[in-house]
């Protein structure tokens, strides 16, 4: 009996590592597609410019392929932690649609997520 008890305070200890881990996952997710709106923003407004400073668009681009890849990478990370978590799944679909301009993928992931939804509502 003490035995299970063991192995299922084991067992809880690695869930709430794997909440926190994915917790802290999801923190910097969302920090990088912040980055990624506002960089987005900034280049668009740079190209308004009357005469745009060609150097800090192609910058600006930069940063933005390399953050919009950060989020892709830390997505991935997530899905491996927990693929069905509905909020994760929304906001990075929500981006690849109004941001990153792709409705396929971005069709994609919403409709899981909305599939999800579905799934629990009809489990309870």
């Amino acid at each position: 009996m003490a035995e299970a008890d063991a192995l299922n305070a084991e067992s809880k200890g690695v869930e709430v590592n794997t909440i926190v881990q994915f917790q802290n996952k999801f923190v910097d997710f969302t920090g990088y597609i912040e980055r990624a709106v506002v960089l987005h923003l900034e280049f668009w407004g740079k190209l308004l410019d009357e005469s745009p400073d060609i150097s800090k668009i192609i910058l600006l681009g930069s940063k933005i392929t390399n953050t919009v890849a950060l989020v892709t990478k830390t997505f991935s990370s997530l899905q491996e932690i927990n693929p069905n978590h509905i909020a994760c799944l929304e906001i990075y679909g929500n981006f690849l649609k109004e941001v990153v301009h792709d409705d396929q993928e971005s069709s994609k992931i919403l409709e899981k997520a909305e599939y999800i939804s579905k799934s629990n509502r009809a489990n309870t």
